[in-house]
Parts: C-alpha cells; sequence; structure tokens
C-alpha cells in the first residue's frame, strides 16, 4: 500500500472529505489495484462516507473498463463476450469486497452507506440490512426504517435470517407507521405480488390489520382489485373473520400490537365486543362495491 493509500485511509477514518478528495485527484488510476480499492471501499463504507463511495465506484469501473479495452486490443476479442479466469476472479473479487463494505455499513449503522453498495452489487450484500430493516420494523425504530427506505432497496425481499419481508412483517403486525414510511418513499399504495396477485390491501386485510387496511382505503387503495383466485380484499377480511371465528369460541378478545416504542400494549383502538378482523371487515363493506363483497 502506498503512502497515497495510507494517508486517503487517514483521511476516511477521519471523515475529511476534502482531504480524501483531494488525495483521490492526486492519484492516478493504474494505481488502483484490486486489494487497494477493495479497502478503500471498505473504510468509506464503515465511516459512511457517500460521496467518497461513489467516486471510488467511478474509479473501479473506469478501472475494469480500461482492463476489458485492454483484453480487447490484445486478443483482438469482444471481452463481454469471453468470460475466462482472469475477468472472472476480477468481477469475483469486486463483489466480495463491496458484499464485506455492505456489511461494515450495516454494522455501524451507515444505512445511506450502505443502500449505495446494494444498488451497485444486488441482492448479495443485502442480507445484514435487510435483517436491520425488519428489526427496526418489529421494534418501532422508525427513524431507521426512514433511513433504510430511503436507499430504495426492496422492502418485499426477504432474506437472511427472516423468512418474510420487512413489508410482510409490517402488514402481518400491523405497524402502520411503517407502512406509512414505505409508501412515502415510494411503494406503490397498490403494490401487487406477482405470483398470487395479491395486493397490500388484500394481505392487509387477511390478517385484520385494520390500521394498515384503514390507511391504505384512505391513500386510494383500489378495493376492486381481484387477485388470482378472484378475490377482493373484502372477500379475503371476510374469509378470515370466518375462520377466526372457527378458532375462537368468542370474537370478543384482546388485541395487542406494537407501539411507537416498541412496546407491545393492548389494542384500545377496537370497540369492546369487536375484534381486530370485524373491524377490517366493517372498514372495507363500507368502501367496497357490492358487486366485490361476494
Amino acid at each position: 500500500m502506498t503512502d497515497l493509500h495510507k494517508g486517503l485511509i487517514d483521511a476516511l477514518n477521519s471523515r475529511n472529505d476534502l482531504e480524501a478528495k483531494h488525495i483521490l485527484a492526486m492519484m492516478h488510476k493504474p494505481e488502483f489495484d484490486e486489494l487497494a480499492l477493495g479497502d478503500l471501499f471498505i473504510c468509506a463504507a464503515k465511516n459512511g462516507n457517500l460521496e467518497i463511495l461513489r467516486l471510488l465506484q467511478e474509479i473501479w469501473s473506469d478501472s475494469l473498463d480500461s482492463f476489458l479495452k485492454k483484453r480487447e486490443e490484445e486478443d483482438g476479442v469482444d471481452s463481454s463476450l469471453v468470460m475466462d479466469g482472469e475477468l472472472k476472479h476480477q468481477l469475483q473479487a469486486r463483489e466480495e469486497y463491496l458484499v464485506e463494505a455492505c456489511s461494515e455499513a450495516t454494522s455501524n449503522a451507515k444505512y445511506e452507506a450502505a443502500g449505495v453498495l446494494i444498488k451497485e452489487c444486488g441482492s448479495s450484500a443485502d442480507v445484514g440490512l435487510y435483517e436491520v430493516l425488519m428489526d427496526a420494523v418489529l421494534d418501532g425504530k422508525f427513524d431507521v426504517v426512514r433511513v433504510i427506505a430511503k436507499t430504495g432497496i426492496d422492502v418485499d425481499y426477504a432474506g437472511g435470517m427472516y423468512e418474510q419481508s420487512a413489508l410482510y412483517a409490517a402488514i402481518e403486525h400491523d405497524v402502520k407507521d411503517a407502512m406509512e414510511i414505505f409508501v412515502e418513499e415510494g411503494l406503490d399504495i397498490n403494490f401487487t405480488e406477482v405470483e398470487k396477485n395479491k395486493t397490500l390491501l388484500m394481505r392487509a386485510a387477511y390478517f385484520g390489520s385494520f390500521r394498515i387496511v384503514e390507511y391504505l382505503v384512505a391513500e386510494g387503495a383500489d378495493t376492486t382489485r381481484l387477485d388470482k383466485m378472484k378475490r377482493s380484499a373484502c372477500v379475503w377480511a371476510k374469509i378470515s373473520l370466518e375462520e377466526e371465528n372457527e378458532e375462537e369460541e368468542s370474537s370478543d378478545y384482546e388485541k395487542f400490537f406494537i407501539d411507537n416504542d416498541g412496546k407491545v400494549v393492548e389494542d384500545k383502538d377496537i370497540p369492546e365486543g369487536i375484534d381486530n378482523y370485524e373491524m377490517t371487515v366493517m372498514i372495507l363493506e363500507r368502501v367496497t362495491p357490492m358487486e366485490y363483497q361476494l
């Protein structure tokens, strides 16, 4: 590692972005081998240096382009059509460094930096950040939820130690604040999963998540959408209520949910004698055309 590389790492660790950019401008791109670039990526990610991360990404892309161009000149073959050992090694090394950099950013709560890296290397690096997002949704840490959602990651992706997505968890546990953030940060109010053609409203209706149902309806969610079984959200709410009544001797029971402080508390929004499934049906019956209620 050269003195300039060491100086750049020192600048990154001290969050002296001006000095870091000055050193980058002094360094010639041929100096950047895989090891040096990887170490710089990890250091910048750990410290959340977004601008430096983007500059390093540009340098790395230029370096790879130069490598491919040189190969084409020497071999007379389009490198995009040939994946030999050397090229495969370059790409694999790059992905490994990006994954480690994303992990460092996530473990140091530099979620924006992790988001930048996820966009660069895809789902191979997003596991740690998705786990943080899931925990934030379930623990009521909505400031963290917003920061991560702003990165543009797929909130409906299930990865890591959890078998469901953060979006699915928010719906199942009726965490309306998280849903509001997802929508504000770009989630389509009528988002539909491909496999079963179910909308957010249908999912929430089935779980009896009446707060999210009420929010989605207020935001203009389409109550007339049908899934592959030709069922609307209102129909799913009624099916779920029937299933719940078959399991419970009485539908008059206490519902618990996660509040803004991440605490599980007794639900005070449901009138006595009515449960969350009945509330969901009541909300949807008011706004769903009759032909979509059967």
